[in-house]
């Protein structure tokens, strides 16, 4: 792979990361 590849993968893993995070903590984390 190059790394322009790798570096625009590790930026969408974050941001699905931080979405997914942020809806577990809305609605199943808030009890």
């Amino acid at each position: 792979m190059l790394w322009e590849e790798i570096e625009a993968n590790a930026n969408a893993n974050i941001i699905g990361f931080r979405a997914i995070r942020k809806l577990l903590s809305d609605r199943r984390f808030d009890k």
